[in-house]
């Protein structure tokens, strides 16, 4: 019997499914972040579940085209003296991703 496929190739996280322990695995076969967000996870539950996901958390910078892209349009939204640097960032490697 064959296993089925995750739904998505890739899927970027951000601090809060890790701190919250949700379960991932089942959505993507590739799970990317910035190293910003692994920073993030500093209380010693969170990084015991880190360390133990069923799962690599792979990191990877976005590149300069992406983080334009997405600071433009948060400009555009209004939205860019809200956003953090790293979720800006969380955004552009979404971004760059798809």
């Amino acid at each position: 019997m064959e296993t089925a496929r995750p739904p998505l190739e890739h899927l970027v996280i951000d601090a809060g499914p890790i701190i919250k322990g949700e379960r991932l695995e089942k959505l993507a076969t590739n799970f990317w972040t910035v190293p910003e967000v692994i920073a993030e996870i500093r209380d010693s539950k969170s990084r015991e579940r880190l360390l133990t996901l069923p799962y690599e958390i792979k990191t990877l910078e976005p590149d300069a085209k992406s983080m334009k892209a997405v600071s433009d349009f948060a400009k555009k939204t209004g939205d860019l003296q809200a956003i953090s640097l790293t979720d800006l960032k969380v955004v552009a490697l979404t971004y760059m991703l798809e």
